[in-house]
């Protein structure tokens, strides 16, 4: 692995093998390290953090876990709140105040029936609502 230069894991489609570049041939070690840890965006979080390990791990072979630190400080850290829970029920929130005011507004005053689906429902049955209510007629046609 010594011998075979950086760039050729660098280079290859697949995580695992990009990861080896990291044992291999390389005038910039650093560098080597940035590309690896940079081809990872928009990844999973676990697969991430499985990368990091494997990553961590193949380090110490060249002593270079110190780098791998260093570089994972340094990188920019992105994070897509769509994903975080609290963001989930806000949207769903949201979505379901939305839609009360624009049933209200077109057909008037929300039925008790009509307030509990609306609490009840989940945020995919909310969305499909919406889409309903673009060609609804009547209220009924909105929850059909």
């Amino acid at each position: 692995m010594r011998d075979v230069p950086a760039r050729v894991f660098l280079k290859s489609p697949r995580t695992a093998e990009r990861v080896l570049a990291v044992v291999s041939r390389s005038k910039d070690p650093r560098a080597a390290i940035r590309r690896i840890l940079g081809s990872w965006k928009g990844l999973p979080e676990k697969e991430l953090w499985e990368n990091l390990e494997r990553l961590t791990t193949l380090s110490q072979l060249r002593k270079s876990e110190i780098m791998i630190e260093e570089e994972v400080e340094r990188m920019p850290f992105e994070l897509d709140i769509t994903e975080n829970e609290i963001y989930k029920i806000g949207a769903r929130e949201a979505n379901r105040r939305m839609l009360s005011t624009q049933i209200e507004a077109r057909f008037g005053p929300l039925s008790r029936t009509v307030r509990s689906r609306l609490k009840q429902a989940d945020a995919q049955q909310i969305e499909r609502w919406v889409r309903q209510f673009a060609v609804a007629q009547k209220v009924s046609d909105v929850f059909q």
